[in-house]
């Protein structure tokens, strides 16, 4: 039962809202590998889907720590927001339950990126439950990233959060100031073949020095605010 205020009661039954679902999941995860047929056009909006930003070729940087790996404890030590300790707590529960409530994706899409709450309520808890289900589930690298975007409100960015918080495997926050710290200087069009690399050389630089993502995270996070001027201006 979805508690009185949080959703909007759904126009039509469970089982169509979850056929829109995943005729969107069949557009967003398959198509790409077939770039000159026409996308089908989501019945949820009635328009044509445009080409996602994996379906691009995107030129690839070289991985290169901006500072000395064996200072990433000082580094993620200079941290200091504790706003992210609810959202650990929450992605212990993800973890525990096998998926995210609908109270507790809201939490983590908006701790990531505020601007996104409003589109982010526009999935039912239903969808948020399948999607995150199979998403934490999976053993398909590919499906695993790609499912979450299927949601309203959900790219790139805010999956890698889902995942940095919630899988049992380590996965890196995909974030401007994290790739910057390891040698991007402008923001990139994220693929599947970006992320994937960017996920391995995350788990090598922390794998080496023995660390957690987590503090990993932190330590790039904080090196580039307080060392990238574009975005400390």
């Amino acid at each position: 039962m979805v508690a009185s205020g949080c959703l909007a009661p759904m126009k039509t039954p469970l089982n169509a809202n979850l056929g829109i679902l995943r005729k969107r999941i069949f557009s967003n995860l398959l198509f790409p590998y077939f770039p000159k047929l026409k996308r089908p056009i989501d019945i949820s909006t009635g328009q044509r889907p445009a080409f996602r930003t994996s379906d691009r070729r995107i030129p690839m940087g070289k991985w290169q720590l901006r500072f000395e790996s064996e200072r990433i404890h000082e580094w993620a030590s200079r941290y200091k927001y504790e706003d992210d300790l609810p959202i650990i707590e929450i992605g212990r529960r993800a973890r525990q339950a096998g998926e995210f409530s609908y109270q507790d994706f809201l939490v983590v899409c908006e701790w990531k990126t505020p601007r996104t709450r409003s589109r982010c309520r526009k999935n039912n808890p239903e969808e948020i439950s399948e999607v995150t289900r199979i998403s934490l589930s999976t053993a398909i690298e590919r499906l695993r990233i790609e499912v979450l975007q299927c949601l309203h409100g959900v790219g790139w960015p805010t999956a890698s959060v889902l995942f940095h918080f919630a899988h049992n495997d380590p996965y890196p926050i995909l974030d401007v100031r994290a790739l910057w710290s390891l040698g991007f200087e402008k923001p990139v069009f994220y693929s599947f073949r970006f992320w994937w690399q960017y996920v391995q050389t995350c788990r090598d630089i922390a794998h080496q020095q023995g660390v957690d993502m987590r503090t990993l995270d932190r330590a790039l996070w904080q090196y580039s605010k307080e060392n990238q001027p574009t975005l400390n201006e």
